[in-house]
């Protein structure tokens, strides 16, 4: 998680539980429990920029961190194995236009289990853990944003106040958001994890797959296999089905974009279609 900046602007960040230690925060203890709650963090912006030095806090554009909530632990799913526990920090920003106004802006700041970006765990789940409440602060300050808060000094202190609750808030939600999941039965978590996962569908989808729909994961080697409905599957050479999961056409550009993904070549596709054809059936991760 965000733990503040150097006094030249570096980020820094520490683990969770090592940042509750050193506050003596005495839930500690509750991240380390067989299924532990969601705790959070609240942390005022002046406390995590304070290390800055004059000529990196003072900025033209009037940039400003106002605080963060810090929250975790969220059991994030790990393709090499059981789902793993990370921690975000959500922080509330905001800049200042040029007519005076502020545009407010809810960073996310995390990394997957191995270390990549947080859209993955969005594409294996089908969601993040974090959606409602990151969405309904969302549009708390977007309408902040439409009343143009702080369109002058004088309202500062109110500002202050308003994003101070919107804080608190946002903390009780995404707590909140835990306990509700605890709640659902064995049997809502069986069908939520399992029942409309696109697994069953990977070997007809890589039946009918045109060039086009036929991706390469460069750092994982896989084949990727792009359905209908938002379905993605990944083969590995051997022609085994590493996972299936829903993604959205802009994660899909976004990845080739950052050359994470490319087109397959026809080589890599009838590989993995030789290798099903010649097992008669995909072998499913678990089975």
């Amino acid at each position: 998680m965000f733990s503040g900046y150097g006094p030249s602007g570096l980020p820094r960040f520490v683990d969770l539980g090592a940042w509750l230690l050193s506050r003596r925060d005495p839930r500690v203890d509750q991240l380390y429990r067989d299924s532990p709650p969601v705790l959070t963090v609240l942390s005022p912006g002046d406390e995590l920029t304070d290390p800055l030095i004059p000529q990196f806090r003072e900025r033209d554009d009037g940039y400003r961190l106002h605080g963060q909530v810090a929250a975790g632990w969220f059991a994030a799913p790990d393709p090499k194995g059981p789902a793993r526990p990370i921690a975000i920090s959500l922080q509330v920003i905001s800049s200042r236009t040029r007519g005076g106004r502020r545009r407010f802006g809810l960073n996310v700041i995390g990394t997957g289990p191995a270390g990549e970006p947080l859209e993955t765990i969005y594409d294996r789940r089908g969601g993040f853990p974090w959606g409602d409440p990151v969405r309904w602060a969302q549009t708390v300050l977007a309408g902040l944003e439409r009343q143009g808060a702080a369109a002058s000094e004088a309202s500062a202190a109110q500002l202050d106040r308003r994003i101070d609750g919107l804080l608190q808030a946002l903390a009780r939600r995404l707590e909140k958001g835990w306990r509700g999941e605890e709640r659902r039965t064995q049997h809502a978590r069986e069908r939520h994890d399992q029942g409309d996962r696109p697994t069953r569908m990977a070997l007809a989808d890589l039946a009918r797959a045109t060039p086009a729909e036929l991706l390469f994961d460069v750092r994982r080697k896989t084949l990727i296999v792009l359905g209908e409905r938002g379905r993605a599957h990944a083969f590995n050479l051997q022609g085994k089905l590493v996972t299936s999961l829903r993604t959205h056409p802009a994660a899909t550009e976004k990845r080739r974009a950052r050359g994470l993904w490319r087109a397959a070549t026809p080589a890599e596709a009838e590989r993995v279609r030789g290798q099903l054809g010649t097992r008669g059936e995909p072998e499913v991760p678990g089975a």
